[in-house]
This record gives structure tokens, C-alpha cells and sequence, in this order.
């Protein structure tokens, strides 16, 4: 019996277990039971320590977000996705990252990886008006009026304005 700690290490009778015996030659067994006995122990501490790095990786998103839209305010779209970049590689699941990225590359003159930063934001996160509106307005100045379309209706149904949108549409033509 030692003193308690926030990780109680196998027994040490466990680990000083012969795992070859004189009377067999050998006991897989002996070997299964002593790892499975480890794997107990170390199992929660990898849960926690999962948990922990997880819940770090969302918090440096946030971050590396933040930075990424000041630099897009500071007029340096190359900065503000790279930094957009470390926070989706920290966060993939965010919906909201993939779209701030979208927006940002529609700046850098590429409306087909724009798209992919939508869509993908759209699959995270299938109620996100914004992504819908942003790929039509896109697919509108691709001339694929049909996708334009289906996503302008598609943001309508998830209560964007119909007017707004049209006329954003109408806006887009008229600039191309």
C-alpha cells in the first residue's frame, strides 16, 4: 500500500509478475491479464488528457480566429488566412471558421476553393443562412444560375430576407 495519487500505476506485484514460469513455457495469458490491468489505469488519464487537449484546441481556435478577422480589417487577407488556417487545423468541426475562410478567399480572386470553404461549412453546420447566401452570390458570378438558385432558396427557407438576397444577386451581375 503506497500513498494515493491522481494515478494509481499498476500493482507492483502485477509488474514484477514472471511472465515465464519454470513450469510452462509460456503464458500469454500472464501477459493479457498484466496489460489489460495497465490498460485500465492508463485509460482514464488518456480520456482526461483527450478532453483537455480537445478543449485546448477550441480555445486556440477562438483565437487564431480572432487574429484572422483583424488582419482581414487591416486589409491583409494572406495574414488573416493563415491564421484562419491554424484555427480550422485546431478546430475542423467549426462551420463558422470554414465560412470566415470562404469570405476571406473570395478577396484572393478564388471563387472555386470559396466554394469548397461553403460547402464544407454547409456540411458542418447545415442551418447556416450566411454559407448559402455567400455560395450563391459566387455560383451567380460563375454563371450557374441553377446552384445560385438552389441556394438562395435554401437560405430563404432558413430565414434570410428573399428581397435582400435578389437584389445582392442583381448587384453581382451588374459588377461582373
Amino acid at each position: 500500500t503506497g500513498s494515493k495519487c491522481w494515478f494509481n500505476p499498476p500493482h507492483r506485484e502485477i509488474l514484477d509478475r514472471p511472465l515465464v514460469t519454470q513450469a510452462s513455457p509460456w503464458h500469454n495469458s500472464q501477459i493479457t491479464d498484466a496489460l489489460r490491468e495497465w490498460e485500465s489505469q492508463v485509460r482514464p488519464l488518456l480520456r482526461s488528457l483527450t478532453g483537455f487537449w480537445s478543449t485546448l484546441g477550441a480555445i486556440l481556435s477562438v483565437f487564431y480566429s480572432s487574429w484572422g478577422l483583424i488582419y482581414a480589417g487591416w486589409g491583409q487577407p494572406n495574414r488573416a488566412i493563415w491564421y484562419l488556417n491554424r484555427g480550422i487545423r485546431l478546430n475542423p468541426k467549426s462551420a463558422k471558421l470554414h465560412y470566415q475562410r470562404g469570405s476571406l478567399i473570395i478577396v484572393l480572386g478564388q471563387p472555386e476553393r470559396a466554394i469548397r470553404d461553403f460547402s464544407e461549412a454547409i456540411r458542418l453546420d447545415p442551418k447556416l443562412v450566411d454559407a448559402y447566401s455567400s455560395r450563391g452570390l459566387i455560383y451567380t458570378l460563375l454563371g450557374r444560375h441553377e446552384e445560385a438558385q438552389r441556394d438562395v432558396d435554401q437560405a430563404v427557407r432558413l430565414g434570410a430576407d428573399r428581397a435582400v438576397l435578389e437584389r445582392q444577386i442583381v448587384d453581382t451581375k451588374r459588377g461582373r
